[in-house]
């Protein structure tokens, strides 16, 4: 769990400003942790997909792709 987690999970009883003061934690910094979950959780789907995709193109190929094939017939799209 990380700080910024305690802060979320605790911020009803006890306040953002209360918590972040005693965890040394700017609020900005935690409410810009907030306003980016949703991006989080696209980019760990993203990579639990490839890893998926990774893992079939290993298995087809009866384990004997290496890193330099899986990236050849992998296709991966870069997002920023």
């Amino acid at each position: 769990m990380s700080r910024f987690e305690f802060v979320a999970d605790h911020r009803g009883a006890f306040g953002v400003k209360r918590l972040c003061t005693v965890l040394n934690l700017s609020r900005s910094g935690f409410y810009r942790w907030l306003k980016t979950a949703p991006a989080r959780a696209a980019k760990k789907a993203a990579d639990a997909a490839l890893t998926r995709r990774i893992r079939q193109v290993h298995a087809e190929s009866g384990r004997t792709y290496g890193a330099k094939r899986i990236t050849e017939v992998t296709p991966v799209v870069w997002t920023l």
